[in-house]
């Protein structure tokens, strides 16, 4: 029997030197085939590999995937370079998570850092008003008082004239609003005209120039002589910005004493009492808002009590014979309670100043009746006018009392007059005609417009 060994590896057949030759010849020649066979199969696997320099790879190649931040020649897997770009993109918004977003970005400006530098070196220095800022912790309205400097304010109202809602600002907006009852007081509405809403019930706070309701003068029950009773009312003062003068409570004033605040105290402003006129003054302090009552001799300018800066002149008396003469007023006129004949001359042809029985220091409308009589038998007149007209008769008609005479007996005419006064409280007169064998003028009263 012939022995049949193999290769080990691929179990090629192998002579052996027992057998016979042509046993082994066989052999061999078998062996060689399948040898011939292995190495075209091998060399047909070698051409299908890639080559060692620069491969060529098809399919899906794979490789072990490196750590994280490894900066080797080793082969970077798909997974290595996506957990790279991930790490890279950071959770960046989608609208910048490319190159391309991030130059569109900074605007495609390839030297934006030195762009940047450049724009903040034109800027001042922010950081002494932001160390200001950061110390300030306070509740307020933030105020710059000075460079680099601030505080906080608080917005505030007063009572009953502007009402201020979360001053400080901390709860939201301020808000600020007029009180349903607003007080004027003391203050002055000016510029502009005024237009609605129409004004309804009191008016007191609102003051026009010139204003000047109630405060009538007369003389007082128990001492006639000497006080001065003024009913409630509001004046303006007589300033060229005027100022509210209200006389809430009636009020008397005594003309025999040095003034003193309050009622049944004295009015005098300077000196000692006399016969004359006294002008009333309605006074006020600014400062407190007091009213009061002042009599001067003074038409222009009374000698003020301290404190009291507001005034308005509301009437005049005379004091004759030692006690204040007895009057009734209504409104702008003053009227005598006993009025008596003043005048009793005139002269024919000739302009002559005569005297009144009205207050001086102030222009007047002196109210006044006259009598003339004559027994000459002709026509008689007189003509009374304004001594701010001039000494001139202005017309023959002006302030004229006459009478016509047929026949010559004695004749005589009364007529009731108003002429404008001097300072003084004269007019003038004049008779025209044939001389009159009497002229008696009385005054009945005097009207006072106190500065309307």
């Amino acid at each position: 029997m012939p022995t049949l060994n193999t290769t080990p590896n691929r179990a090629y057949s192998e002579p052996f030197f027992g057998n016979e030759l042509s046993v082994d010849v066989g052999r061999i020649i078998s062996a060689l085939r399948a040898i011939d066979t292995d190495v075209a199969a091998a060399f047909a696997q070698i051409v299908a590999k890639a080559n060692s320099a620069s491969p060529s790879f098809t399919g899906v190649p794979t490789t072990p995937t490196a750590a994280p931040g490894t900066d080797t020649g080793q082969i970077a897997s798909t997974a290595f370079v996506h957990a790279a770009v991930v790490a890279l993109i950071d959770s960046s918004p989608g609208a910048l998570d490319t190159l391309n977003e991030l130059a569109a970005a900074l605007g495609d400006d390839p030297n934006f850092a030195a762009t940047m530098t450049a724009l903040i070196g034109t800027k001042a220095s922010a950081s002494a008003a932001l160390t200001s800022l950061a110390a300030y912790n306070t509740n307020g309205i933030l105020t710059q008082t000075a460079a680099n400097t601030f505080t906080g304010r608080t917005l505030t109202g007063t009572s009953n004239e502007v009402t201020v809602t979360n001053g400080n600002g901390v709860s939201g907006n301020p808000t600020i609003s007029l009180p349903s009852a607003l007080t004027l007081t003391g203050k002055t509405i000016t510029g502009g005209g005024y237009v609605g809403p129409y004004i309804s019930g009191p008016v007191s706070s609102i003051i026009f120039k010139g204003l000047l309701w109630g405060l009538t003068l007369s003389n007082n029950v128990t001492d006639a002589a000497n006080d001065i009773d003024i009913a409630v009312g509001v004046a303006a003062s007589d300033a060229s910005i005027p100022h509210v003068l209200e006389l809430g409570s009636a009020l008397t004033k005594r003309l025999d004493a040095a003034w003193a605040v309050g009622t049944n105290q004295g009015g005098l402003d300077t000196g000692s009492i006399a016969n004359t006129t006294y002008h009333i003054w309605l006074i006020q302090r600014s400062d407190t808002g007091v009213v009061d009552a002042l009599f001067s001799t003074s038409a222009t300018s009374p000698t003020m009590p301290t404190n009291y800066d507001r005034k308005r002149r509301i009437g005049a008396i005379l004091r004759e014979a030692g006690a204040i003469a007895a009057f009734k007023q209504h409104g702008d006129f003053f009227e005598w309670t006993v009025p008596a004949i003043d005048v009793t001359t005139v002269t024919n042809g000739v302009s002559t100043l005569r005297t009144l029985r009205v207050p001086i220091g102030s222009v007047v409308r002196g109210s006044y009746t006259v009598r003339i009589a004559n027994t000459a038998g002709a026509i008689s007149g007189v003509n009374h006018w304004d001594p701010a007209l001039g000494s001139t008769l202005p017309h023959s008609a002006i302030g004229y009392a006459h009478m016509f005479v047929n026949t010559a007996v004695s004749q005589a005419f009364a007529t009731h007059l108003e002429t404008m006064t001097n300072t003084s409280g004269q007019i003038y007169n004049r008779a025209n005609g044939a001389a009159l064998t009497s002229y008696e003028l009385m005054t009945e009263g005097f009207w006072d417009t106190r500065g309307k």
